[in-house]
């Protein structure tokens, strides 16, 4: 348990920075989220295009990145985006 109250914390810590305009923070969140957000995807569509979309969100989220609300787990805010998207 204390492990993923860690994790939400850094997470927490990232978007934080990423919202400061923190390029180091948003490439540690890329790393972190863009195999999850891919295999995600990829439950709706083929490999080439989920890592189109998540490209895309990712994208969104630095263009964004003033005005996104910070949630207790990012991953939601990101697989939402992928809805939107």
């Amino acid at each position: 348990m204390k492990k993923l109250k860690s994790t939400l914390n850094e997470d927490i810590q990232l978007f934080t920075s990423i919202q400061k305009g923190d390029k180091k923070a948003f490439d540690l969140l890329f790393l972190k989220y863009y195999p999850r957000l891919c295999s995600y995807a990829c439950q709706y569509v083929n490999f080439n295009n989920s890592e189109e979309i998540v490209q895309e969100i990712m994208i969104w989220l630095w263009e964004n990145r003033e005005v996104i609300k910070i949630y207790p787990n990012p991953s939601i805010i990101l697989k939402i985006q992928f809805f939107i998207l």
